[in-house]
């Protein structure tokens, strides 16, 4: 089994895009990260749900819990509104890349291994510099267990 007979489509943006509009995908419909590809659709980076919980909460709060714990809830209503009309392409050269990239011709050994080493529930799949798709853990041990109650 291969990376690229597991991969799943993974949504994409531009980095012209606004992150509020990558923050809606994840949101709205539930996807495990969205891909920010260039004109060629190569991969320049992958946003996951953690990185958006990151953009949402200023940089003090994210480093002092003490401060997360004596802001008033209220507060939470309108952290959305810090990424106003931020461009992807503004949040490119910070944007820390924890999801592991895998080539489409990994095995699924190898797919379970970068997952379980960077602890990442997904693995984006390129062939070459394009993106190919993502494979998510459920898919992943899905295949597995497949693979393992087909008859000898």
């Amino acid at each position: 089994m291969r990376a690229q007979e597991l991969a799943e489509d993974l949504p994409t943006l531009q980095p012209d895009d606004e992150v509020l509009r990558a923050v809606e995908l994840i949101a709205d419909y539930r996807v495990a990260a969205v891909g920010i590809t260039g004109p060629n659709r190569e991969l320049l980076a992958v946003l996951a749900p953690c990185d958006v919980l990151r953009l949402l909460v200023p940089g003090p709060v994210l480093e002092s819990s003490a401060l997360a714990r004596v802001i008033e809830e209220s507060y939470a209503d309108h952290l959305a509104e810090t990424l106003g009309r931020q461009r992807l392409r503004d949040l490119l050269p910070d944007l820390p890349q924890r999801i592991p990239v895998v080539p489409d011709s990994a095995t699924a050994v190898v797919l379970a291994v970068v997952m379980a080493q960077s602890g990442c529930p997904l693995a984006v799949v390129r062939d070459g510099p394009h993106l190919r798709g993502v494979v998510t853990t459920d898919k992943l041990l899905h295949a597995l267990l497949a693979a393992n109650r087909e008859p000898a």
